[in-house]
């Protein structure tokens, strides 16, 4: 993501604001506020607030110049994989995520096929059991 050091924070800001954005087309402010509240919870005391604004604004910047990328799925997929490179990612944690994203997508009071289908291809790259999927 251009010339920023991607850990996994910039990839799960990216791929929560993605998700958001991408799966119904709007990203309303109370979206923007799940969405921060939910990486900030992922992040707990490993930045500092200021450190935690900044990542996130960074992140919000490089979404902006990829959002109307043709790809934009499959840049969000890519960047789901490269988290299983990261020592941060635990199974646990990815089920984690997943439960964010129902989150995130609930926001709006809906649930979008779309939105459904994102968290489905999500869990198979993180290999996360399709039972956990059900209780979402």
């Amino acid at each position: 993501m251009q010339n920023i050091q991607l850990t996994p924070y910039h990839i799960l800001g990216f791929i929560y604001i993605a998700f958001a954005h991408q799966t119904d087309g709007e990203f309303s402010h109370e979206e923007q506020r799940v969405v921060w509240q939910k990486v900030k919870l992922l992040i707990a005391d490993a930045l500092p607030y200021s450190e935690f604004t900044k990542l996130m604004d960074e992140v919000t910047r490089v979404y902006k110049l990829k959002m109307n990328e043709h790809n934009i799925e499959d840049i969000v997929m890519e960047l789901a994989e490269q988290l299983l490179e990261h020592e941060w990612f635990t199974k646990h944690n990815g089920s984690t995520c997943l439960h964010d994203l129902k989150d995130i997508a609930l926001a709006d009071s809906s649930f979008h096929e779309k939105e459904k289908r994102w968290i489905a291809q999500l869990a198979n790259i993180w290999g996360v059991n399709a039972k956990i999927i059900n209780k979402l």
